[in-house]
């Protein structure tokens, strides 16, 4: 997961580490997000997905942090 890629960025001295992980992480929350209805599920599961969703948006926003890449909020 993230830790281990940041880890093992940190040991290599090579953040293109992180990168990968980053580029991977957003294709398959891509990939999830165009497969999936979000709005239109049960409550629950609206919730799980919605949470997922901030998750994912969180991991990218630290990994591109890292890297030294600002985030915006909304484009």
């Amino acid at each position: 997961g993230f830790n281990k890629a940041v880890l093992e960025s940190i040991d290599k001295y090579e953040p293109s580490v992180v990168t990968r992980y980053v580029l991977e992480t957003a294709k398959a929350f891509n990939k999830f997000y165009n497969n999936i209805q979000i709005s239109n599920s049960e409550s629950s599961l609206k919730n799980a997905r919605l949470q997922l969703t901030s998750a994912t948006c969180q991991v990218i926003k630290s990994a591109l942090g890292l890297l030294g890449i600002e985030v915006v909020d909304r484009m």
